[in-house]
């Protein structure tokens, strides 16, 4: 007897480009020189429904600074970042990384999508998905989607020097339960 788990996927929606800075950006802790941000585009969803976030890495030290990307020519990846649901683990398949410089103030954003099921996603974002799940901390249990409530979500990625992780700044997610009108 074989058992399916559903899959969540990430993909990038948007170009991984240079950003230009945002005032109103709120930052996580320094690490090597870097700070990351974490913004949801939608903060309450439908249980099942796809979430979006936008990361940024900026370079705020005198020096250059590396950021971890995926794929050639990219200046920032979705495969190298990974969210913390509460207890819950999101984490994209890795690739081979490669490190690109930032220079003094540069700040380098991507958009990420985690979305429960492939066939709710249009062909441009089919197209670049890359398969992950959520899987509980402790137990090492998965879902085909988080239950009702409210997380606080950071994401985080390695600095690409030993295991040290870059975290972005805490958020606050609301998955609607039944009594929401779902």
């Amino acid at each position: 007897m074989m058992r399916l788990t559903m899959a969540f996927w990430v993909m990038a929606c948007a170009a991984f480009t240079v950003v230009a800075a945002d005032k109103d950006a709120v930052w996580g802790k320094k690490l090597d020189g870097a700070v990351a941000s974490l913004r949801a585009l939608k903060a309450e969803v439908k249980p099942g429904e796809a979430m979006e976030f936008e990361l940024r890495v900026k370079n705020v030290s005198g020096d250059k600074v590396r950021s971890l990307t995926g794929r050639g020519g990219e200046r920032m990846s979705p495969c190298t970042w990974k969210f913390q649901f509460g207890e819950w683990t999101w984490e994209p398949p890795g690739l081979s990384y490669a490190m690109v410089p930032l220079k003094r103030g540069e700040t380098v954003g991507v958009r990420c999508l985690v979305a429960p099921k492939r066939e709710e996603l249009n062909a441009e974002q089919r197209r670049r998905f890359l398969p992950a799940k959520f899987r509980h901390r402790k137990t090492g249990a998965e879902l085909a989607h988080l239950p009702a409530g409210t997380y606080r979500v950071q994401g985080w990625s390695y600095n690409g020097r030993g295991r040290t992780k870059l975290w972005t700044n805490p958020i606050e997610i609301r998955i609607q339960g039944e009594k929401d009108g779902r």
